[in-house]
């Protein structure tokens, strides 16, 4: 069986016990091609009450959408196998993009915020006590070069969120900080010099992955067009394309990216496209090639966001949890 052959059969199942029953059909051609990572289960966070809690939040979505993607390793298989339970220690949190975090501004400093479904989810998760960071939002700013005051004051913004006073809240509804502004400011100040030092070479990274993203979606769109045939034919032929570009030209098979292109490109291949779960993509409709160029560098950005976080718990990864699953706050 070729490689995408083998990829293929994990792209096109529906969740996660339809995963494992194809990882044990081709056990052996998995071992043969060093095969560890697997997708995917569309449902894996409603397994899990508090994620289950969390994703009824409006506002609030996973980073891993399309879908999210299991991990499997020989003691989960082993465990799977024997029909036993193997413990897995998971961790969460919900962090911020730009719109959400400039948004969380202007509410806190009393500016007239109209998304009344945005001010809902952030008394939701005060009255929650859910975990909040802002790293998704630091990581993605950072590797963009952006530091600029708008972005310094957002992140003050989510600190007073994330030091709320919930007695003075509990009373008045008020997000207030248990810190006085000065302190706000200096702690702000500090954990963004460390943030900046420690992860330089995260960032790094990121600037070469956001190119590397930019060239798959530049791929996924050739595929697109360049390949014709019937229906089946040609969505067999497009992912076999884009892999075999990843695997001669990349030297990587990025699996998140080729569940997301298959889906776009099966979804892409209906004659009745009412579903709006690929509006992702619609940006590449566009007929100037200006804007095309631009929502190719903002989508790149999307997809490297991802991989910023994995690469940032790879380096930074709490003992307790073998886990992390992000969660984050969206308009």
């Amino acid at each position: 069986m070729k490689f995408y052959e083998l990829v293929y059969q994990f792209s096109i199942a529906n969740n996660a016990k339809e995963t494992f029953y194809t990882y044990v059909n081709f056990y052996s051609e998995c071992v043969k091609e060093n095969l560890d990572i697997i997708s995917s289960d569309k449902h894996m966070s409603l397994n899990v009450p508090i994620f289950k809690d969390i994703m009824d939040i409006p506002n609030v979505k996973s980073i891993f959408k399309y879908p999210n993607l299991a991990f499997f390793n020989p003691s989960i298989v082993y465990g799977m196998q024997k029909n036993t339970r193997v413990p897995l220690k998971i961790d969460y949190s919900i962090s911020f993009e730009s719109n959400s975090a400039r948004y969380l501004h202007d509410y806190i400093n009393g500016n007239k915020v109209t998304e009344q479904s945005f001010i809902s989810t952030l008394h939701t998760i005060l009255e929650n006590n859910y975990n909040l960071d802002p790293m998704f939002y630091m990581l993605e700013n950072f590797a963009k070069g952006n530091d600029t005051k708008e972005f310094y004051l957002n992140i003050i913004s989510i600190k007073k969120l994330m030091t709320c006073d919930m007695n003075h809240y509990h009373r008045t509804k008020e997000i207030k900080s248990i810190y006085q502004d000065e302190e706000i400011e200096k702690i702000v100040k500090e954990e963004i010099v460390y943030f900046k030092n420690e992860f330089q070479s995260v960032f790094e990274v990121a600037q070469k992955q956001h190119l590397i993203m930019r060239i798959i979606l530049l791929m996924i769109m050739t595929a697109k067009f360049k390949i014709k045939g019937t229906k089946e034919e040609k969505l067999k032929a497009q992912f076999k394309y884009i892999i075999k570009f990843m695997s001669e030209r990349l030297k990587t098979i990025f699996l998140r990216e080729l569940v997301v292109a298959l889906n776009y490109l099966e979804y892409d291949s209906k004659s009745d496209k009412k579903e709006k779960k690929y509006r992702f993509f619609n940006k590449l409709d566009s007929q100037n090639k200006e804007d095309l160029i631009h929502y190719i560098d903002n989508m790149a950005w999307d997809f490297t966001l991802a991989r910023q976080l994995e690469t940032f718990f790879f380096i930074k990864t709490e003992p307790r949890y073998r886990f992390f699953y992000s969660i984050y706050l969206h308009l």
